[in-house]
């Protein structure tokens, strides 16, 4: 019984201390993890190469991390496109961005509005013109859904709304 004890306990001490060969060497390895990447890209950030109304195109455009490995791009924050170049916009809507590093790590998305475009000319009506003769000056007044409205005075554009003709002629209006 002792001689199975001792064998017990040799075998015990060996686990213990590691895979050791009978002459007591012991070989140790180590290895190095360095690929484990648990953290998102900064999310982007974008703008727009105008701000003030428009009455054209807004080429929304983001920045990037160093990170960021996939760059895309969404109008409705869901179907994703590869972003490469500015995102030009026809009308108002939302553009979104969002980035992935080389382990997959999603950023947070930023969304970015375009608000300042404006394709559509404003209606522009003018009433007081006599539908009969008359021999009284007539006052035509310019109404517009939106805008500026002016009128030509023979010379230049000037602010305002109304107009007295004193004679025949052709008045101009306009909005802007």
């Amino acid at each position: 019984k002792m001689q199975i004890l001792n064998i017990v306990n040799y075998l015990l001490q060996a686990c213990s201390n590691g895979i050791t060969a009978a002459v007591g060497n012991v070989t140790e390895k180590s290895v190095t993890v360095d690929k484990i990447d648990k953290v998102a890209p900064v999310k982007p950030t974008a703008t727009a190469d105008t701000s003030t109304l428009t009455n054209g195109d807004v080429t929304v455009s983001a920045v990037f991390s160093s990170d960021s490995v996939v760059k895309e791009y969404s109008l409705d924050n869901q179907t994703w496109q590869t972003y490469t170049a500015g995102v030009v916009m026809t009308a108002n809507g939302t553009v979104y961005f969002r980035a992935a590093d080389a382990a997959g790590n999603v950023s947070d998305v930023t969304s970015f509005v375009v608000e300042n475009i404006d394709k559509t000319a404003p209606e522009l009506t003018i009433s007081g013109n006599a539908a009969d003769w008359t021999n009284q000056d007539v006052v035509l007044t310019a109404n517009a859904s939106d805008g500026v409205i002016e009128y030509y005075n023979g010379t230049d554009w000037v602010a305002g709304n109304s107009v007295t003709a004193t004679e025949n002629g052709v008045y101009l209006f306009r909005a802007t």
